[in-house]
């Protein structure tokens, strides 16, 4: 007896039931009108299996459509967290290395860090949120996106904060379980704010989706994937968030600020304004790193495309069934 094997993709609930893949593009499909005619693809990411670098390059795809846009949103939440540093004094104050003021050093600093990762989740989200409409070939809405994060933005700070210190503990463990867990959860925002899987089943959600096949081989290359795309995302945000990072450090804005010969108040500003550019630019390109990743993930763990392709066949032979009865009828 010849021997059955099991589907690749295990049948499952299929997540947003509401149709948010219903205009995604699966690889080689031509949307086409009523009338036969090819319409113009309504996503610029395909749904087909990709590797890490694919997957980046897929994000910079997706970042050329709207890249105004997400730049303009992420830099503004930004400005929130800049002007925080401004008024706390964060970076301003040389002595805080004395023994005197250590403890309201590394108490200001733990605060201005705990508000940056939270304004990074939300900066993140919101771009994922705007990006999202455009996957299945609509304009973003940004009232309802702003809406969507007025609603989620106390669980986000909430997931946040336990993700950081996962992170974190796993860091001390010789970094490895750091990693695992910054992968594993990576896509904690997404699944609960663009799937709304809730706020315990977007852990859970993301912890499968990243999972790959379980342990073997195939678990082995779907961790190092996600290895390669959260990672490459961790050194681009790093990369262009090191000057927020040295005007946050005493001792490095009295230097930068005599170099320019600015005054404080106009050198303030100035640092808010491409503090918040330099963090906008780094949480595009790690959001849209991240719904990528996460698309790439649905197909191989869900099957979306082979989803998205059934789904639309089944919904064009209803509508040639209901042509065809309509002639029928007809006198």
């Amino acid at each position: 007896m010849a021997r059955v094997v099991p589907p690749r993709y295990p049948p499952g609930p299929m997540r947003d039931e509401r149709g948010t893949f219903q205009e995604l593009r699966p690889v080689g499909e031509v949307r086409r009108d009523d009338t036969g005619a090819a319409a113009a693809a309504p996503s610029p990411v395909t749904l087909e299996p990709r590797r890490a670098g694919a997957i980046l390059d897929a994000a910079l795809d997706l970042a050329r459509e709207n890249f105004g846009l997400f730049v303009l949103v992420a830099s503004l939440i930004w400005s929130v967290q800049r002007v925080t540093a401004e008024l706390l004094g964060v970076g301003e104050m040389p002595d805080w290395a004395s023994p005197d003021a250590m403890s309201n050093a590394m108490l200001l600093s733990m605060l201005n860090q705990a508000i940056e990762l939270m304004i990074l989740q939300l900066a993140s989200v919101a771009i994922a949120l705007i990006a999202w409409p455009r996957l299945r070939g609509e304009s973003p809405r940004l009232g309802a996106v702003l809406l969507r994060m007025v609603v989620c933005a106390v669980p986000l700070m909430v997931l946040q904060f336990g993700f950081s210190l996962l992170i974190v503990a796993g860091g001390c463990c010789l970094c490895l379980p750091g990693i695992f867990v910054a992968v594993r959860f990576s896509l904690i925002g997404i699944t609960f704010c663009v799937e709304r899987a809730g706020f315990f089943g977007c852990m859970r959600r993301s912890f499968e989706l990243t999972g790959g096949e379980g342990w073997g081989t195939d678990g082995l290359a779907s961790f190092l994937r996600g290895v390669g795309v959260v990672g490459t995302g961790f050194i681009v945000y790093s990369a262009f968030t090191l000057l927020s990072g040295a005007l946050d450090q005493p001792g490095y804005r009295p230097m930068l600020q005599d170099a320019l010969g600015l005054p404080g108040d106009v050198f303030s500003v100035l640092a808010v304004v491409v503090t918040s550019l330099f963090n906008g630019l780094a949480s595009v390109f790690m959001s849209l790193a991240l719904l990528t990743y996460y698309l790439d993930c649905r197909v191989r763990r869900d099957g979306l495309d082979l989803r998205v392709i059934l789904a639309q066949r089944v919904a064009h032979a209803a509508a040639g069934a209901g042509a065809g009865a309509g002639r029928t009828g007809a006198p």
